[in-house]
């Protein structure tokens, strides 16, 4: 910020913008428009520059804005405590707002109707903004997403009628952020906001909400792209990064190259979604004190993860009935895992109720919401390929070429089935791991016998689907159907269960003809 002498007047320029100087008024500060400027071009020096007038309700709600701006902890307590006595038409707001990121009192996540302002001058319709937009924020953490976008709108649109262009544009991204939360997601209106100038760190976080967009339409690659040059992440972008990089089965990015991220949900996440993929299936992540998006994939990996363990496949399950899932991808994997969870033997608590609630109905309804079902299929490939097994029987869903059965390695009894070639299985391994999953009676191996299975399997380098666990599912999701009262549903389902059989080596098919599979 640099002062120069005229004549009749001091002028001080802030990045461009002339400003009046302290010792000569203010009048500038209660212009929204030209204020909305000077906080989003150089905040740090424009808190200085505040912090050089004397106070008056305009002067200490526009410190507190720039303290806010800056994360200026010091300034934001003081504006907490000066803007209940200075009051004036920016005061509700701006405290409001400061509360959103900061203590402050609770918010009431009052109706709509109760937003007027006091006054018409702009001032006042500022000051309404802020509220509106700072009542939002608090509506979204009460759950309440269909009021959190009617006041985001309203604030929105003041914004635009005063001026306001940073704050407009801050909040058409916050409004299709908060769709996408929604389940609407609307990935061209952030591409659209992109193309126009920003600062940095309003691009950062415009990037960010589209990979999520994309990530939530089950487009991972495209989320990936999204986010821009690797070299150039931040701590939260590299986070972002690294789990779309895991949903993909991408190498990682290392721990080196953005130390900070590994502080990130995501990157926690990442780690969790490799342990699957490996086997190894431990979590690393937390389940609970995430936001939005973060929040429902870390309950669907802990889902799964769970729900391959050997005493904890019941509270995976329960898991997945614990919650809504708005956002399409989501919703389709709790479809797809909920599936898996029945086929397990467990039951679900609403399956039965409504047809609604069928997991093959929830699955078939979320895809026609995602721009691309194959990188949501090809997560489930390197993520639970046994329960995307499931969807080649399910009445409302065919998987795509290159998803089918064919493509997913089958240990069918003494063989194991890949690509329309029968690859021969140790001894009697495969058929007892068959019999086993379908609940018959089966003699024991040896321990010899069970590391010759896993050394065969392990060459084989991918996982391998037991068909007998996938024809038993398919008979317990029959009986689901069942319930449900959907005789339709439970013939296809028992389709399944008969296909799955006839695709079984002769030995044990030998075994069924004597006994009957456990449902």
């Amino acid at each position: 910020m640099t002062t120069t002498s005229h004549p009749q007047t001091a002028m001080t320029t802030l990045d461009g913008m002339h400003v009046p100087a302290p010792h000569h008024g203010h009048h500038w500060l209660s212009d929204p428009a030209q204020f909305d400027t000077a906080l989003y071009t150089q905040p740090g020096t424009l808190l200085q520059h505040l912090s050089q007038l004397p106070d008056d309700p305009v002067v200490v709600a526009r410190r507190a804005m720039a303290a806010f701006i800056t994360d200026n902890q010091e300034g934001v307590n003081r504006s907490l405590r000066d803007l209940p006595i200075a009051q004036g038409p920016l005061f509700p707001g701006v405290y409001h707002l400061l509360g959103t990121l900061h203590p402050a009192p609770t918010l009431t996540a009052s109706p709509l109707e109760e937003l007027r302002p006091a006054g018409r001058d702009p001032l006042h319709l500022e000051g309404l903004c802020l509220h509106a937009s700072a009542l939002a924020h608090a509506q979204m953490r009460a759950g309440q997403i269909e009021q959190a976008l009617q006041n985001l709108y309203m604030a929105q649109m003041i914004a635009r009628s005063l001026g306001m262009t940073n704050r407009a544009q801050l909040l058409t991204i916050e409004y299709a952020r908060v769709e996408m939360l929604a389940g609407r997601a609307t990935p061209e209106i952030i591409e659209l906001e992109l193309r126009a100038g920003m600062p940095d760190r309003r691009r950062e976080w415009g990037q960010r909400t589209l990979a999520e967009m994309l990530m939530t339409h089950g487009d991972y690659t495209a989320a990936v792209q999204a986010l821009g040059t690797p070299s150039q992440d931040s701590a939260m972008h590299a986070a972002l990064r690294e789990f779309a990089h895991a949903l993909l089965a991408l190498p990682t990015l290392g721990e080196q190259r953005v130390p900070d991220a590994v502080y990130r949900p995501y990157w926690a996440m990442a780690r969790t979604v490799r342990s699957l993929q490996s086997g190894e299936n431990r979590s690393h992540h937390a389940v609970t004190g995430l936001g939005e998006p973060e929040a429902g994939y870390a309950l669907l990996l802990e889902a799964l993860v769970l729900g391959r363990g050997r005493n904890t496949g019941r509270e995976g399950a329960r898991l997945l009935q614990s919650r809504s899932f708005p956002v399409p991808d989501q919703r389709a994997l709790r479809a797809v895992l909920t599936m898996g969870a029945i086929a397990d033997g467990y039951t679900l608590t609403g399956v039965g109720r409504s047809k609604k609630v069928a997991p093959w109905t929830e699955y078939g309804e979320a895809i026609t919401h995602l721009r691309s079902e194959s990188g949501l299929l090809e997560v489930m490939r390197h993520l639970c390929v046994d329960r995307m097994a499931l969807l080649a029987f399910a009445p409302t869903s065919t998987l795509r070429p290159g998803y089918s059965l064919a493509s997913i390695p089958l240990m069918a009894g003494q063989v194991l089935l890949y690509k329309g070639e029968e690859i021969r299985l140790p001894g009697r391994t495969g058929r007892v791991r068959v019999l086993e999953a379908l609940g018959l009676p089966h003699e024991d191996i040896q321990r010899v016998e069970r590391q010759r299975l896993r050394n065969a399997l392990t060459a084989f380098g991918q996982p391998v689907v037991n068909l007998g666990w996938l024809a038993r599912g398919c008979l317990r999701l029959s009986i689901a159907a069942r319930v449900l009262g959907d005789m339709n549903d439970a013939a296809i389902w028992k389709l399944g269960y008969d296909k799955a059989i006839s695709m079984m080596t002769p030995c044990v098919r030998a075994e069924l003809v004597r006994h009957s599979p456990m449902p």
